[in-house]
């Protein structure tokens, strides 16, 4: 009969009283107190409260019990104290749009300055390849953006390594700002008490109060000795709050003075004896917080139109400056386009002042050749390849048979050459990355056979002698010889074709 009973009753728990649950405790509420003081520079009345008490309550809706104090009575506390919270969510919710301009700016900005420092970065490393020793590998890697070590992956994310600390700064929260949680159109005003005990605090300030309503006056900004002034004027402002248990005014002038406080340091020193401007505070924009004033209204898509507006310009600026760039009298740079990006075309280089430049040379791909001398815009990297051409005193390798008649031995000259014609050369190098090792390969066969020639010459006019002097004396006389190959092979149809002059007089040395 038990076990039916329980059966019948569900064994339910017993009700909780309403008053037990188990709820979220609402946050209590805090003090918000307003003291109306005469202060303004023509005597008007500001509300001097905690502001960053204010934009705390009004950012988490905190409940607040507002209290107004003054002296005597002076018109509608209330209706002010509403007016300042109202003028303080405006502030905010300002101050929130313009933060949000701006980190759209930031983001923007962060898309074209990969383009801008991969275009440094080459810059830089054709600097340093000019380095002894390591120059030359270290301004491969540099001015490649590692992509000659790591390939495209390494290049993509030193190229974007700017862009990734701009956007982390953008997030920062000294570049945030957080929007007041309560609508302006909300259903309920808050109730404000108004109280008149500040006698005795009126009468002992008085006199300063009136003494800074003189020095705000006159000059909307304030600098150097009038801000240390009013400085002084607030702190004992402050100090006399405190004794008479005025927090709201002691809060203010708090702020106050150490807004004042920033005009009176030095003015920057830019160089031995000449300063920047010195530094100034705007005195409205002090006072703004606490004026029961209503302020205008600023449309809410200006600030955010402004920084996209402005991120897109700095974007554009980014990605245009990262295409220019400047050929000397004796450079040429090969461009070749990325053509997954943007269609071939013959306009694909702009020289600035003159117009749009076709390819002076192609090739099966293509590829543009531009130079020498002038300054130039081209589509950035990744979007085409650069190619830097020296065109005067280049040099090749060339290692050749040197003909002993007898054991294997080699001769390695060092050629030296100009480019005379920008577009043969191009041509006749097939447009590959490796340039030299192309010339150097076309004069090795022409240089074997002149050294066979000259020994057969040599052997004929010393007629009689044995192979080792005739390789003897050809050891003395190779740079003579070489010098006249260099005449010689100048004048040939293949190098004259190839657009380059190789020059008179190359070091050499034998390998054996």
């Amino acid at each position: 009969m038990a076990d039916e009973h329980a059966a019948s009753t569900g064994d339910q728990p017993p009700a909780i009283p309403p008053g037990d649950a188990t709820s979220p405790e609402p946050p209590p509420a805090l003090n918000l107190e307003f003291a109306a003081i005469s202060i303004g520079s023509n005597g008007s009345q500001v509300l001097a409260h905690d502001r960053r008490r204010l934009e705390s309550i009004l950012i988490h809706a905190t409940p607040a019990v507002r209290t107004a104090r003054a002296s005597t009575s002076s018109g509608d506390l209330a209706a002010a104290v509403r007016t300042v919270e109202t003028n303080a969510m405006q502030r905010l919710r300002t101050a929130r749009r313009v933060a949000r301009g701006r980190r759209a700016a930031f983001y923007l900005v962060a898309l074209g300055l990969p383009f801008l420092t991969a275009a440094l970065l080459g810059l830089v490393g054709i600097w340093i390849a000019r380095v002894p020793v390591i120059g030359d590998a270290l301004g491969t890697f540099v001015g490649a953006a590692g992509s000659s070590a790591g390939g495209l992956p390494l290049a993509v994310v030193i190229s974007t390594l700017p862009s990734v600390w701009l956007v982390r700064r953008a997030r920062r929260p000294a570049m945030t700002a957080t929007a007041p949680a309560r609508a302006d159109d909300a259903g309920e005003q808050p109730e404000v008490r108004v109280t008149e005990d500040l006698g005795s605090f009126a009468t002992e300030a008085e006199e300063l109060l009136r003494d800074l309503a003189g020095i705000l006056g006159g000059n909307p900004r304030a600098t150097a000795e009038r801000a240390r002034r009013l400085v002084e004027r607030f702190d004992a402002l402050g100090r006399i709050a405190a004794r008479h248990g005025v927090p709201s005014v002691a809060a203010f002038a708090g702020d106050a003075a150490a807004r004042f406080r920033e005009a009176t340091r030095p003015a920057r020193r830019l160089v031995p004896g000449l300063r920047g401007r010195q530094p100034s505070v705007a005195i409205a924009d002090v006072l703004a917080p606490y004026q029961p004033t209503s302020q205008r209204k600023q449309g809410p898509p200006a600030p955010l139109a402004l920084g996209i507006g402005s991120g897109v310009v700095l974007a554009a600026l980014a990605f245009f400056a990262a295409g220019v760039f400047r050929l000397g009298s004796d450079e040429a740079l090969l461009l070749r386009p990325n053509e997954a990006v943007v269609f071939p075309s013959s306009g694909t280089v702009f020289n600035l002042g003159r117009g749009f430049d076709g390819p002076s040379g192609t090739s099966k791909y293509t590829v543009s050749l531009i130079g020498p001398s002038g300054i130039f815009w081209a589509w950035p990297r990744p979007i085409t390849d650069r190619t830097l051409l020296h065109l005067e005193d280049r040099a090749t390798d060339v290692t050749a048979a040197f003909p002993t008649g007898g054991a294997r031995e080699d001769v390695q000259v060092t050629f030296r050459y100009d480019v005379s014609d920008v577009k043969s050369f191009a041509t006749g190098v097939g447009l590959t990355d490796e340039p030299d090792e192309r010339v150097a390969a076309l004069l090795e066969p022409p240089l074997e056979t002149f050294l066979r020639g000259a020994r057969e010459a040599l052997a004929a006019q010393l007629d009689g002698a044995s192979p080792a002097s005739v390789t003897g004396e050809l050891r003395v006389r190779i740079g003579a010889l070489l010098t006249q190959f260099a005449t010689e092979v100048n004048a040939t149809a293949q190098i004259g074709a190839l657009g380059i002059t190789v020059q008179p007089g190359p070091e050499f040395r034998f390998v054996r």
